[in-house]
């Protein structure tokens, strides 16, 4: 199973960034595009609540969290190649941990805001030939 340090270390090394930078209140688009990756491939490879992701990232409240996740989701419907090429490239890598291949329980809790379904989007659903 991926743990939430293996996606951190994945994307600091993809963006050159320190876990410290991602955990920082910095809201500069150099740290806060790294996070909010970092948050989405959290929701989509690990088993960790909204809450347990604004934690990680020393922020309080969930729906921070959900922001995150909804700008990532976003940006890959609206189709940005540059989103859904990192987005593969990380996911790649995370599936090539000797971690990845160990079983993750099934139990994944949807969150929903209004009735709207807001769970991830697997990779299959974002690839694109080439990429």
């Amino acid at each position: 199973m991926i743990q939430p340090g293996d996606v951190v270390e994945a994307v600091c090394a993809c963006f050159g960034v320190t876990p410290a930078n991602l955990r920082s209140p910095a809201r500069t688009r150099t740290v806060s595009e790294p996070r909010k990756i970092a948050a989405y491939l959290m929701r989509e490879h690990t088993i960790m609540s909204l809450q347990d992701i604004c934690s990680y990232f020393r922020r309080s409240d969930h729906t921070t969290a959900l922001y995150w996740i909804r700008s990532c989701r976003k940006d890959i419907n609206d189709g940005s190649l540059y989103m859904i090429a990192v987005i593969n490239q990380l996911t790649e890598m995370l599936n090539s941990l000797p971690t990845a291949n160990q079983i993750m329980p099934l139990s994944y809790e949807t969150e929903t805001d209004h009735g709207e379904d807001v769970g991830v989007i697997s990779s299959s659903m974002i690839h694109i030939g080439g990429l």
